[in-house]
């Protein structure tokens, strides 16, 4: 993984990607345009298939952009979205599935990548509501453990503090009761 990687694909990212898959889906030509490069279509394929069992699914997505690049097979844009999908780039991975949905009207699969579109769409919904939404709801934190207690109580330490300290310099010596015998002063 790289510095930039996130949660969400960056827009550079995702803009290639997309236009490659527009590219494809739009243009019914290229579907045959790099078949003649079969072997290495199906040596990158079989290497990106490796590598996503090992759970290398940036270097698998690679692997099958390659294969496409090679053979442009539609299928591929499966494969490619559940790369996306497992790096948790719901938004690229939503898109690949609708273009290999498009690029394969009649997929035998279908049912199953539209299951996957929609729990991606899930994901990014509950992403987007944060830690709430995914049940990772923290406790309160108890009043003594919070800051604002504890700095309430010492400023009213310090202000009782000081106001007692006032008082004794400012008032001076307490006067002395008189009595009917006077007051005899002892300083």
């Amino acid at each position: 993984m790289d510095e930039n990687d996130s949660t969400l694909p960056s827009p550079t990212r995702l803009a290639r990607w997309s236009l490659l898959a527009v590219l494809t889906v739009l243009t019914p030509g290229a579907a045959h345009a790099g078949d003649g490069d079969r072997p290495a279509a199906e040596a990158h394929r079989a290497r990106g298939e490796a590598l996503l069992r090992e759970a290398r699914f940036d270097e698998a997505r690679a692997e099958f952009v390659a294969a496409y690049d090679a053979g442009t097979d539609p299928a591929l844009f499966a494969r490619i979205g559940d790369c996306h999908r497992r790096l948790k780039e719901w938004d690229a991975a939503i898109y690949f599935y609708a273009g290999y949905l498009a690029g394969r009207p009649g997929a035998p699969d279908r049912a199953e990548i539209e299951r996957l579109v929609a729990e991606a769409q899930a994901a990014k919904a509950a992403e987007a509501l944060g830690p709430r939404a995914a049940g990772d709801e923290q406790p309160p934190t108890p009043l003594y453990r919070r800051a604002w207690p504890w700095a309430t109580a010492g400023a009213v330490l310090v202000a009782a503090g000081g106001a007692v300290t006032i008082g004794l310099l400012l008032g001076g010596h307490p006067a002395l009761p008189s009595d009917s015998l006077g007051s005899i002063d002892g300083r």
